[in-house]
């Protein structure tokens, strides 16, 4: 899902729809704020949303550590927002930029939050930096077509790009595409239902162990 951006922040608000608009500022008449940076500070805000919404969603987590060595690899290519409700954050996201084209490989809120719209605020405020910074374009990352992350992004004006998977051996010969089979989806299940009702400290401590040998 990809959006072109136009110039500054003020032209991209002004080509939202006015109920995009309005979800922006619900998220502000809740009393949410955001700051952008690229400090210890962020880095800390955002793993703990990061690591509470993907223990809920039954996902290892990155340690720390690797996201400290992106921003400090990307320097000033790379920027974090976070989304406060009472100086608590709620969500945050990474950018990541290359050129002209900015990236969004992680973002997260709190479910018991998003009532009060942090999604809305987060994205808002990355999307307006990148278009007051020199960024043409803002890549929100893969979907599946027509589902809950797909017309989320396609509100903000972002068109769908096909994406091609294919699979190669050691020799690089194309594999064959199989298909998923019903007793992995079921073991799958039973896994991510169980890490659900894991401690937090200890998803993040398994987390951080396995999830390098995890391709997606």
């Amino acid at each position: 899902m990809v959006l072109p951006l136009p110039e500054s922040g003020e032209l991209l608000l002004k080509s939202f729809k006015s109920k995009l608009r309005s979800q922006i500022k619900k998220a502000e008449k809740n009393g949410l704020t955001v700051q952008l940076g690229d400090t210890r500070e962020f880095i800390n805000g955002f793993y703990d949303v990061y690591t509470q919404n993907m223990r809920d969603l039954g996902s290892p987590v990155h340690a720390k550590r690797w996201f400290e060595d992106i921003i400090s690899a990307y320097g000033k290519n790379a920027v974090i927002s976070v989304v406060y409700h009472e100086n608590t954050p709620i969500g945050a996201g990474i950018v990541i930029k290359n050129a002209q084209t900015a990236s969004i490989p992680w973002a997260s809120t709190l479910r018991e939050f998003n009532r009060l719209a942090p999604n809305m605020l987060l994205y808002w405020s990355l999307l307006e930096h990148c278009a007051d910074n020199g960024i043409e374009t803002f890549d929100f990352g893969r979907s599946t077509f027509e589902e809950g992350t797909y017309r989320f992004k396609k509100q903000w004006g972002a068109e769908p790009q096909l994406l091609f998977w294919q699979k190669f051996g050691q020799s690089g010969e194309e594999l064959p595409q199989v298909q998923g089979v019903g007793s992995q989806s079921k073991l799958r299940n039973t896994i991510e239902n169980t890490w659900r009702k894991l401690p937090l400290g200890l998803t993040i401590k398994l987390g951080s162990t396995i999830r390098p040998y995890i391709s997606l």
